[in-house]
């Protein structure tokens, strides 16, 4: 026993635990299959979700797949959820597919999420059918407690960890992470429950009980599971007379959950919990009020900057003192008060109030944002600023230096041109970056329209995109031409636009409002491309107007043809003589376009095709046939977003396929 004391208090024993498991991590997802399942499943109710119109289930005999049903409207989805409890006994018909990666680089990536989460199968669920209540106590009083819980939408954040309500104001104002059930909610639970107790003989032990059974019905909330182990594994220690720093408990803990959960590893919340944790008992001194409050937030700060930029690519300096107000305020008042008014309904109304000042306050400083754009964070950035961290410790004199380690990350070394063919479904997308971000060009820019008006869900994937590579501006947007599905999104990203380039004929309502927002369209002179325009005649329809755009760097060009017809190909072929190294080909691979003698005469090596699932039979596989026989063909339904990386000497192309 006494050698194995010796051996915990060893900081390196440690440090290789920590190594060890993650090496098991990265060993055990090499083993980790999608599940795909039979047409029918039967299975008892683990984990249960709303959503707008969807619901999203688990089972205890296949924890890693993701039951999704999905309603007509919401409605039919509140009634049918009302039904379901926790310990059902379900039967489930539908069919299983595997999570898609994310097919444009930067963007939320669903494989990689749900499997942080340890789920590899989504299943599309096609009809429920209730076999048997759950007879148990225990999941009788979990489905009353969150039934309850669920009454509020605080009270769902703060007592059960169920995320349904929109907290966007929150994680612009950097403090999002004061509403995720975590250490400093169990401290006040525990506090609380050993005031209510303290004449208790065996208060311990029911303490221990009620948050084993509190954990039952929170289910394996990463956060707050760190913060249980942490607290009884430091009275493991203590009991045992090993005398270790607090960090030293927290990385045995890190150690153990890796092995219990692997996936974890991969999942940005357990992530931060445990390096904003960890920084705050490495980092700590002797403070007291203010000063101590200030210092644990800008510890905080400083631990979770690489990951929250790698989330966001853009940082709120002014979070630091947001955490100021909001922390005080929310873990000695507001929560608290949840507890109190949950337990004594008639202070509810306080409740409420309260919250309801705090949603009108973060409003108001919203508008006070110091935002700074930041690139994704490369992994020698990343291990540089955190050796600097842990050596630095609390000497807040090099602090400086580490704001240039993230800032030195906005100054572009990439010296070769890259293009990129966007994967925004059923639409056109391209981008032209010059070697360090000297010049933006984008052709088309995608869109959608729907029964409930403009769905701008790709745009916000393009702008997520450009805040990545840290682009705030697009030099130049080309318009092909007006429809929604090349256009739309312009309307999204029209702060970053600072010339159009718009084709003859009628303007529609996108480009009008493009020119309304003083966007105008312009003879470009590009500093970087050469860019060459191929007018044609004036025809009766707008996608026979299309702008058509060569763009050439470094003697290899891009031909953009946008949806024209076969017809104005012919035009092309007889007025001028174009060649190029890569085509996008028009109208999505419709067979009204891409004639024979037309794609012969330009003599390509590669055949683009941006397009998405559709009911318009695009690609025609007629016309991907004709394209294979002058060079290759490369879908972004099939490959995702396209990159071609131009340099002198060197061509190369690579995908971020589904």
């Amino acid at each position: 026993m006494q050698k194995l004391k010796i051996i915990l208090q060893y900081k390196g024993f440690c440090i290789f635990l920590i190594g060890l498991s993650i090496a098991y991590v990265l060993w055990y997802k090499t083993f980790t299959n999608e599940i795909f399942l039979e047409a029918e499943s039967i299975g008892i109710i683990s984990e249960l979700k709303k959503g707008t119109n969807s619901i999203t289930i688990k089972t205890k005999e296949q924890p890693n797949v993701l039951y999704q049903y999905y309603f007509q409207n919401e409605e039919e989805c509140i009634s049918f959820f009302k039904k379901l409890a926790y310990g059902m006994k379900i039967k489930i018909n539908g069919y299983g597919t595997a999570f898609s990666h994310a097919t444009i680089p930067n963007t939320f990536d669903q494989k990689n999420y749900y499997g942080s989460l340890g789920i590899y199968t989504n299943y599309q669920v096609e009809q429920i059918e209730i076999l048997e209540e759950s007879k148990s106590i225990f999941y009788s009083i979990k489905n009353s407690f969150i039934k309850r819980a669920r009454e509020d939408p605080y009270y769902s954040l703060f007592l059960v960890g169920i995320k349904e309500y929109d907290l966007t104001s929150y994680k612009n104002l950097g403090v999002s992470h004061l509403f995720s059930l975590s250490g400093m909610h169990l401290i006040f639970f525990m506090n609380m429950l050993q005031i209510l107790l303290k004449k208790f003989k065996w208060k311990n032990s029911l303490i221990f009980f009620i948050f084993l059974l509190y954990l039952f019905i929170l289910g394996p909330i990463p956060s707050f599971l760190r913060a249980f182990l942490f607290y009884y594994g430091n009275k493991v220690f203590l009991k045992f007379r090993i005398d270790l720093p607090k960090w030293m408990i927290l990385g045995y803990i890190f150690f153990l959950m890796n092995l219990i959960f692997p996936y974890y590893l991969f999942n940005t919340g357990y992530l931060l919990s445990f390096v904003v944790s960890f920084g705050i008992l490495y980092c700590q001194r002797k403070e007291k009020g203010v000063k101590a409050l200030l210092w644990i937030s800008v510890i905080s700060f400083l631990y979770s900057l690489p990951i929250i930029i790698n989330m966001n690519y853009e940082i709120n300096v002014l979070s630091i003192f947001f955490n100021l107000l909001y922390v005080p305020f929310v873990s000695s008042y507001l929560f608290p008060l949840a507890i109190i008014s949950f337990v004594i309904p008639f202070l509810y109304p306080l409740f409420y109030y309260s919250y309801s000042f705090m949603e009108m306050f973060s409003a108001m400083l919203e508008q006070m944002q110091l935002i700074i754009l930041i690139p994704k964070l490369s992994w020698f950035i990343m291990v540089v600023y955190y050796g600097l961290l842990l050596l630095f410790r609390t000497k807040i004199i090099y602090f400086p230096l580490l704001c240039f380690v993230i800032l030195s990350q906005k100054i572009s070394f990439q010296k070769n041109y890259e293009v990129y063919f966007l994967d925004v479904g059923q639409g056109d997308c391209a981008l032209f970056i010059s070697p360090y971000q000297k010049e933006i060009i984008m052709v088309d820019v995608g869109g959608k329209m729907t029964n409930e008006g403009y769905d701008f869900r790709t745009a916000n994937k393009i702008e997520i995109f450009l805040k990545s590579k840290g682009i705030n501006k697009i030099d130049l947007l080309i318009i092909s031409h007006g429809d929604t599905d090349h256009s739309l999104n312009a309307l999204y990203l029209k702060d970053y636009i600072k010339h159009v380039m718009i084709n003859q004929g009628d303007y529609n309502f996108v480009e009008q409002e493009l020119l309304f927002l003083s966007i105008p369209p312009i003879d470009y002179q590009s500093k970087y491309f050469l860019i060459k325009q191929y007018p044609t005649k004036l025809y009766n329809n707008e996608n026979d107007n299309s702008l058509i755009i060569q763009i050439e760097m470094l003697d290899y060009s891009f031909l953009m043809l946008g949806d024209i017809s076969a017809e104005v190909e012919l035009e092309l072929l007889q007025k001028y003589k174009i060649t190029t190294n890569v085509v996008k080909i028009a109208h999505h691979g419709s067979k009204t376009s891409s004639n024979s003698f037309f794609l012969k005469s330009l003599n390509y090596q590669i055949g683009i095709i941006s397009v998405g699932k559709n009911y318009y039979g695009h690609p025609n596989s007629e016309v991907v046939n004709r394209v294979l026989e002058y060079g290759s063909v490369y879908t972004t339904l099939e490959y995702g977003t396209i990159l071609f990386e131009i340099e002198e000497r060197r061509r190369t192309i690579s995908f971020y396929s589904p």
